[in-house]
């Protein structure tokens, strides 16, 4: 479908624009499991710096750690990252831009609240920023970033779940037990 749509917009003139994709993954678990929820930017080409905003429930998850991706090598600062509860800030840049690669920003570590069953958490990318590196020109502009959020669901031990969301990939968490998992 991108294919043709391509085609149709190169014929009749229009510029081609394709966005960025900034991108975390929904995920099932039990109460009590620790997760891992990775940050991906699928192309980092002529980023100098990524600002990133996420938000989540606390009343459900528990942040415990944040872990540099592997796009950090591309970066030549130190990783910054300021938390309060519900929300995580992370800063990179580099003194120069990237010149290509995509993969994983950070990985964000969650610890589901005991007794959180049946509960969830949305996962929202509230704010994204890149820019080159002079600092001074927000690249959002000219390559849209697209957003994709995700949503944690908890689950009592060996409970049916059914993916409703229907936007994709669902991760099962590790050591997570389930009835059923039914995915429409």
């Amino acid at each position: 479908m991108k294919q043709w749509m391509s085609l149709l917009l190169f014929a009749f003139g229009i510029p081609l624009v394709f966005g960025r994709t900034v991108s975390l993954e929904h995920i099932v678990c039990n109460a009590g499991a620790s997760l891992s929820v990775p940050i991906i930017l699928d192309d980092a080409t002529g980023i100098a710096s990524v600002y990133a905003q996420i938000n989540y429930d606390p009343l459900v998850l528990v942040l415990t750690e944040v872990e540099e991706g592997n796009l950090q090598q591309h970066f030549s600062s130190d990783f910054v990252v300021t938390e309060e509860p519900g929300n995580i800030a992370l800063l990179t840049f580099a003194s120069h831009n990237v010149t290509e690669g995509s993969g994983t920003l950070a990985i964000l570590h969650f610890t589901v609240r005991e007794g959180a069953d049946a509960l969830y958490s949305d996962l929202t990318l509230a704010d994204v920023q890149i820019k080159e590196e002079s600092a001074t020109k927000d690249l959002s502009f000219e390559y849209p970033i697209q957003p994709q959020n995700a949503i944690v669901r908890s689950f009592a031990a060996h409970a049916d779940c059914v993916d409703r969301l229907g936007e994709g990939a669902i991760r099962v968490a590790a050591n997570t037990t389930l009835a059923n998992l039914t995915l429409r």
